[in-house]
């Protein structure tokens, strides 16, 4: 097996613990205390292959096309998810680190997109809009090229992104983006690319652990505002709450694919670990659910998984208008290496009114013949943007708008 050890990984604060224990039942034993007094999670780590082939970046994600990358469920604000519905993928094929989004808006598919790409590198305000922000750490083991990439892109494909040293300072930089988007009923689906040679990222480094922060910026619920997929919360560049990625060209593909049944809305979590190399490998799944005041569930089981075959695993419970602490757990046999670790709060149950109807600059198409799924593709070259991969973005008519309060900058809006 190669890679470095779930002790390696391990936050700072659980090491000691490890001595002790094997990584999965220290993890599960610090899991049980955290959810009878709502006390710690854990940094999310995924350790997962290449991708032999990558996904088409085309603005449609296709379950099929993402089959090799890892997938989670919801995104949060400290360790409680939001109650909106969203999904988000991610992967690398050596060449490119891929990602995609899925996630709810409101009826009509309605879109908050006032910000237009800007000329010669400039960053729009794109934090006003809704938005994907993502912030990448590919070169933690190399001190003097660490940079922090933080990026926040809305529909119409107008970014905002800065590389950040650790010591702190912004410097001048723009990846060389592909994007796609399309709004599908009520589902926006976003999905991106980028160089690793625009992170100054070799082969050797992608043998280290990465930190990837993936989240979703709604601006037309009170439910819901910057979203990630830590649990963790706190300053959005801290490294130390940063999901941990390592490509590990033996390990399984993990994936979340539900938390609740879409018929009765009640807990059903579903995961699947997919093999796709040629060895057999067998991995322990640990899946548990925490209630508030029911009791709770467990399921931990081994399974060896054949070449090109993928083996499910689900948990179900019967709580829905109460507080859910949800662990998905997978490792190796011996339980020294960590493939997917995720844990966090939420409710099954979900509000019925959701959106701020009312909000005066929601967009939408301004003219009945355009169709309500919009697609917006760039790419960015030397010249400035570039249209044309996909239809032309639609006029949007939003009027006139005021901020109703006011926002500071990208790395300074999370408390």
């Amino acid at each position: 097996m190669t890679g470095r050890s779930a002790d390696d990984l391990e936050p700072k604060h659980h090491r000691r613990g490890a001595r002790l224990l094997s990584p999965a039942l220290f993890i599960a034993a610090t899991w049980l205390l955290s959810s009878a007094a709502a006390g710690e999670f854990h940094v999310p780590e995924v350790r997962l292959p290449l991708m032999k082939q990558a996904p088409k970046i085309d603005g449609r994600v296709e379950e099929a096309e993402w089959a090799t990358a890892a997938r989670m469920e919801g995104f949060g604000r400290g360790a409680r998810l939001a109650p909106l519905d969203a999904a988000f993928y991610l992967g690398c094929d050596g060449v490119e680190l891929v990602f995609a989004v899925v996630s709810e808006t409101p009826p009509g598919g309605r879109l908050l997109a006032r910000f237009v790409p800007l000329p010669r590198d400039g960053d729009a305000r794109t934090w006003l809009d809704d938005s994907i922000e993502l912030v990448l750490d590919p070169l933690r083991h190399d001190p003097a090229r660490r940079r922090l990439y933080h990026a926040n892109v809305n529909a119409k494909g107008a970014i905002n992104d800065t590389a950040y040293r650790v010591a702190g300072g912004g410097e001048a930089w723009r990846g060389r983006w592909r994007m796609a988007n399309e709004v599908i009923g009520d589902r926006w689906h976003f999905e991106a690319a980028l160089p690793l040679a625009d992170m100054g990222v070799t082969e050797a480094d992608r043998e280290r652990p990465w930190g990837v922060r993936i989240g979703r910026n709604w601006h037309q619920t009170k439910l819901a505002d910057q979203t990630e997929w830590a649990p963790l919360g706190g300053p959005y560049l801290a490294p130390e709450s940063m999901p941990m990625v390592t490509w590990d060209a033996a390990a399984p593909v993990v994936q979340t694919v539900q938390l609740a049944a879409r018929d009765s809305g009640r807990p059903h979590l579903k995961v699947t670990v997919h093999n796709p190399g040629s060895r057999p490998i067998t991995v322990k799944t640990t899946l548990k659910f925490g209630p508030q005041s029911s009791l709770p569930q467990e399921t931990r089981r081994p399974a060896t998984i054949q070449p090109s075959q993928t083996e499910p695993f689900e948990l179900t419970a019967s709580a829905s208008n109460e507080d859910l602490v949800t662990l998905v757990h997978v490792t190796s046999e011996d339980e020294h290496t960590t493939y997917y670790l995720r844990d966090f709060l939420w409710q099954p149950e979900r509000p019925s009114a959701k959106w701020e109807t009312d909000t005066p600059a929601a967009c939408k198409p301004s003219s009945p013949t355009i169709r309500r799924t919009t697609r917006c593709t760039s790419s960015w070259t030397s010249a400035g943007w570039k249209t044309g991969t996909g239809s032309q973005v639609p006029a949007w008519n939003c009027g006139a708008w005021r901020p109703a309060r006011r926002w500071p900058q990208p790395i300074f809006h999370r408390s």
